[in-house]
């Protein structure tokens, strides 16, 4: 997917974009409220599980608007170096930071719906896609992520890649799934969301074909463009651009790692309403979330005051 637009007209949709994600904001603060008062107390809704919640919310509102920053900041930058060679490739990297930015949205804003709509007779429909319409968007965005690494590694080319490390690392990579497959497999059953529903609702055989599998080929789309564009920023001409590709592919690299763990967590019958293993695990989710975005995000400036002084 070339860039087609230029930096102005990027700006343009950026401010949109940055404009519904406002008031994306704002409807997520009112459901957040609306869904944990709405019960009165017989849900197992405390005040303190509320504060729980915000404490949770205002750091995933603040990963929405770093990950759209960066979507659109190196959307932006593509733009600009769109006729030289790497810029097309970059195109595709950019598009998927995009829509990896849509997938952390529709991943943390579907349980406040599903909180919403739980005592409605229809909310089967709403646990369906809590679960399955960021499974889509993930999909799209480690896929383009792939496809720009692999076309940048094309540029350098892969003479001298060490296999056996990257073979070690895949076989580690595989032990984690296994051992995640299993879990899942029989524990599927158990998994029940904090309104007291089932966490999924088609059967663990279906599950793991349609749900299971897709998110173990969308992480392993993330993690080789990770490795790809490592690759890259060792073999790239220049100290400078090795050094923004290297932040660049860290944070990749972390966020990746944190869509995993979140996952495992959302497989898990933990729930929020005591303060223990699980919560603590959320919270470093979202750190590491922060964290990776905010790398990615320094090394799209670099490239972007590189581009400016050039």
């Amino acid at each position: 997917m070339k860039a087609r637009f230029s930096s102005n007209q990027i700006w343009k949709y950026s401010s949109l974009v940055y404009a519904i994600a406002a008031v994306a904001t704002l409807v997520m603060l009112v459901l957040l409220w609306k869904t944990l008062w709405s019960s009165g107390g017989t849900d197992g809704y405390s005040p303190p599980s509320l504060l729980v919640r915000i404490s949770i919310a205002i750091p995933e509102l603040l990963i929405w608007l770093i990950a759209l920053r960066c979507g659109f900041r190196f959307k932006r930058y593509t733009a600009k170096i769109r006729k030289s060679n790497d810029g097309s490739r970059l195109g595709y990297i950019a598009n998927g930071l995009l829509f990896l930015a849509a997938y952390i949205i529709t991943l943390t804003f579907g349980d406040i719906v599903v909180g919403l709509l739980h005592h409605i007779s229809h909310v089967v429909v709403a646990v369906a896609l809590q679960h399955y319409l960021p499974l889509a968007i993930a999909l799209v965005a480690t896929g383009l992520l792939y496809i720009g690494s692999r076309q940048l590694v094309g540029l350098v080319g892969s003479s001298g890649r060490n296999r056996r490390k990257e073979l070690l690392y895949i076989a580690t990579f595989l032990v984690f799934v296994a051992l995640l497959v299993m879990n899942f497999y029989a524990h599927t059953s158990d998994i029940m969301s904090e309104h007291g529903l089932p966490g999924f609702v088609v059967s663990a055989n279906l599950l793991m074909g349609t749900y299971l599998l897709p998110y173990i080929i969308s992480w392993s789309l993330g993690l080789l463009a990770a490795a790809n564009l490592a690759w890259y920023s060792y073999n790239t001409p220049g100290v400078l651009y090795k050094r923004m590709f290297r932040d660049f592919y860290l944070g990749i690299s972390v966020v990746m790692l944190s869509i995993f763990v979140a996952q495992i967590l959302m497989i898990s019958s933990s729930t929020l309403q005591s303060l223990g293993v699980g919560l603590i695990a959320v919270y470093a989710v979202l750190s590491l979330t922060l964290l990776g975005f905010a790398l990615i995000d320094r090394g799209i400036h670099k490239l972007e005051h590189l581009e400016a002084v050039t």
